[in-house]
């Protein structure tokens, strides 16, 4: 693969600090792969987040009950247990049907899967990979990458307005779907398909009241997810495709939501405060890059690929990828690049089965197929896939 910049050299910059390697973006993935780095006994890794302390809440709180292998073998379980996040007994939908259609967790070895709260979580994953001896520098923002002549990067950053430089023997890209480093690099990344999802915190007098599992309704022109979360609160998105997906307010907003015909009765028992405060709208997009590692770099979590949040995989993949990522990278260090080649290739089979998963799940909802979000041509080619 020929990148940009590849060629160009450091020269005097080269005085700059080193350490072996820098991850940019400090989220659950890179969080993952900082731990997995460090449990192989790499040292010298930086982190480097562009995010301010104080961020507003972050969508994705569902891990399945099959997380609990990852955060033992990440050893985050026993802290896992210990920050308040809420037991989920499984999922209901009404997807494909005009009622609701239950899948439990009882059955399952771990008997429960759970819905976070992010802010503690996200935190306390940092946390560990600084006490294990990750560094941290915060408000870094990637401007240039350069590859230096005797092998791994120069590093441009800018922080609080002022430049930075840092070098590194291997870079690894976690900068979520911005992808910044992969960009940097060249990189192409193919996107298969985008929606809008605008999503709101209500606030909730009885959030008791609100069953202990995730909800999901298909409707006309998208569909709408809710789940309790810590702090008697339910977290409810909107998910539709960007034609459909304008910003809109949350009077709006609210309003389509108490349009449900089963969402909103389940929602309404937990007698949520009338308006929400914010309505945040994100891109949610199936997409990967054409290559996920090379010479000493590597994209992980969603900078590598992103899942459509109806599989509700997100934070679970950044999980299990995050580790296999610093793995792959300790092996590569240690002078074996084929574990760069294995890590790619377990990536694209993933999001191959992934892909899969999409179709199928696109396809069992066909109540509007010639209308609206379902009639778009890109959820009819999941239909016929499916």
């Amino acid at each position: 693969m020929t990148t940009r910049g590849q060629n160009r050299q450091a020269g005097a910059a080269e005085q700059t600090e080193s350490i072996r390697v820098a991850i940019i973006g400090a989220g659950a993935a890179g969080c993952a792969a900082a731990l997995g780095l460090l449990a192989c006994g790499v040292d010298e890794v930086l982190m480097l987040d562009s995010a301010s302390s104080g961020e507003a809440d972050r969508i994705g709180e569902c891990l399945p009950p099959s997380c609990v292998p990852i955060l033992q073998s990440l050893r985050l379980w026993d802290d896992f247990l210990s920050q308040g996040h809420l037991p989920s007994v499984g999922s209901a939908a009404c997807w494909g049907r005009n009622g609701w259609g239950f899948n439990d967790f009882l059955m399952d070895p771990h008997r429960c899967g759970w819905h976070l709260d992010r802010r503690i979580f996200d935190a306390s994953m940092l946390a560990a990979a600084q006490q294990r001896g990750a560094r941290l520098e915060q408000g870094c923002r990637l401007r240039g990458l350069t590859r230096r002549g005797k092998g791994g990067w120069l590093l441009d950053l800018e922080q609080a307005g002022q430049p930075l430089r840092r070098q590194a023997d291997f870079v690894l890209d976690a900068s979520g779907v911005a992808a910044v480093a992969a960009r940097q690099l060249g990189v192409m990344r193919n996107e298969i398909d985008c929606l809008n999802v605008s999503y709101a915190y209500l606030n909730c007098v009885d959030a008791m009241a609100f069953p202990a599992r995730s909800w999901l309704e298909a409707v006309e022109n998208g569909w709408w997810y809710a789940a309790g979360v810590p702090g008697d609160r339910i977290v409810v998105a909107y998910a539709t495709d960007r034609k459909r997906g304008k910003p809109q307010g949350a009077a709006a907003w609210m309003a389509a939501l108490q349009n449900t015909r089963h969402l909103w009765p389940v929602i309404r028992d937990a007698h949520p405060i009338p308006m929400p405060g914010t309505v945040r709208i994100t891109a949610a997009p199936s997409a990967i890059l054409s290559n996920v590692a090379g010479q000493d770099w590597l994209a992980v979590g969603d900078a590598a690929c992103s899942y459509d949040p109806l599989t509700a995989h997100g934070i679970l993949k950044a999980l299990h990828d995050g580790e296999a990522a610093g793995r792959a990278v300790a092996k590569a260090l240690a002078g074996n690049p084929q574990a760069l080649q294995n890590y790619q290739t377990g990536v694209f089979a993933r999001f191959s089965n992934y892909l899969r998963l999409r179709n199928r799940l696109y396809c069992d909802e066909g109540r509007w197929r010639h209308m609206g979000f379902w009639a778009r041509p890109l959820t009819q080619v999941a239909r016929r896939a499916g």
